[in-house]
């Protein structure tokens, strides 16, 4: 896996992409998403096993990966941690855009579903 100059976190998802998470992306999570700035883990652990990675319909290359966090968070007894992957073709490698924690997944072509 070659790893990007400024990546803080880099993971392999189930499709072989090599995904990166670069200092200033980790820094809009942490300050835009403060839930989020202890779970630098629960982002890598959803890029290299997600429950679903869906195609961003609203972007076409980007992917949403969801992992299906196995604790309870604060009032919420079912959370997912969804990172959005903006994909490098020439390179196939993906840059983490942001993360956060959502309810359900926003529905759409689904890429891969873990079985």
């Amino acid at each position: 896996m070659q790893i990007k100059i400024g990546t803080v976190a880099p993971a392999q998802d189930p499709l072989g992409l090599v995904v990166h998470l670069q200092k200033k992306a980790w820094g809009h999570i942490a300050n835009d998403h403060p839930e989020m700035k202890d779970r630098l883990m629960d982002i890598v652990q959803a890029i290299k096993t997600p429950t679903i990675i869906e195609a961003d319909p609203t972007d076409t290359n980007s992917r949403r990966y969801y992992w299906l966090k196995p604790v309870a968070f604060g009032k919420y007894s079912k959370l997912y941690v969804m990172v959005v992957v903006r994909v490098d073709k020439e390179s196939v490698s993906g840059s983490i855009r942001t993360a956060h924690l959502i309810e359900k997944p926003k529905g759409g072509t689904v890429l891969w579903a873990k079985k």
